[in-house]
């Protein structure tokens, strides 16, 4: 009952948090939620793999490599799909959120839009499964006394009251999640757009060329003072795949991103994730180029 209590105090909270206006609150319950997601797997995966045990499907020395393996988050949901715990097209969604946690806690910021999203994801993903994925737990009077305290502070009577107000959530979201991935890619687009009429001079080979040259400068300087493992010979084969814009494409890319709205959330994602690829190395060299010209008119005003 006290693992419960747990679960019942931080995704009281969680909830609160993800409803409140500001930034600042929602990436507090983006870290809540995802804590709880966490340790929810960690329990059924060990769970499940006991039980494996029992039955003499896995000996003891496997059972406590793979459990030992789970400070990693990423062996936890590889573990919890292979299990059939989630399904497979949550999985990536999953370790998005988390990786986006991780940016929120140890950097303090993540996009806003990325933030609702992933709350989004985890509220529809706990209304499904955490009922479920409780334990059956013994538990004293004072550990009652302290699961009153606490649906008391949250203002529930009983752990179906916590699904109600996740339930409440979700019903207003009218596809909100595949909307945000949507005006991603379509932020991505406009950026493009205005790029080629103000600093391309309306041409697409030109376009390319700054874009492309400027990512690959910045990072090939960044790999001269890497100390870690040498990447420098994969740099040809990513120049070679590199995606190449023009009017067709951009035409393309707003039918896709418009078509994002429509497809049920793990489906968007995936395809979400395929345009994100292609375009946010484009993004991220228009961005440096801006970076240089703005320093070299600051040294020009000196």
């Amino acid at each position: 009952m006290r693992r419960k209590n747990l679960y019942y105090a931080q995704l009281g909270e969680a909830i609160a948090l993800a409803q409140n206006k500001r930034f600042e609150y929602k990436r507090i319950s983006l870290i809540l939620f995802d804590n709880i997601v966490e340790n929810l797997l960690f329990s059924q995966n060990s769970q499940k793999l006991w039980q494996i045990l029992v039955m003499g499907e896995k000996n003891k020395v496997k059972f406590d490599k793979i459990v030992n393996s789970f400070n990693n988050f990423d062996n936890i949901v590889k573990h919890a799909k292979k299990l059939k715990i989630i399904k497979e097209k949550e999985a990536p969604i999953i370790n998005y959120c988390h990786k986006a946690r991780n940016k929120l806690y140890h950097s303090l910021f993540e996009d806003y839009r990325i933030t609702d999203f992933c709350i989004f994801f985890y509220c529809s993903f706990l209304e499904r499964n955490f009922t479920s994925f409780l334990e059956i737990t013994c538990y004293s009077d004072s550990e009652n006394e302290s699961t009153n305290e606490i649906l008391n502070k949250e203002g529930i009577s009983k752990l179906s009251d916590i699904i109600k107000k996740l339930e409440q959530i979700n019903k207003l979201q009218n596809n909100a999640p595949q909307i945000i991935l949507s005006n991603i890619i379509y932020d991505f687009i406009i950026q493009f757009e205005d790029f080629y009429e103000c600093d391309s001079k309306e041409s697409w080979e030109e376009f390319n060329k700054i874009a492309k040259n400027q990512y690959f400068y910045d990072f090939e300087i960044k790999q001269e003072k890497h100390k870690g493992v040498d990447i420098s010979e994969l740099i040809p084969k990513f120049r070679k795949n590199w995606y190449n814009i023009d009017s067709i494409k951009i035409e393309i890319l707003k039918e896709q991103a418009y078509q994002l709205k429509k497809l049920y959330i793990e489906d968007a994602f995936k395809k979400f994730e395929n345009l994100f690829s292609k375009l946010n190395p484009i993004y991220i060299g228009i961005m440096l180029y801006y970076s240089e010209q703005e320093y070299l008119a600051s040294l020009n005003e000196d």
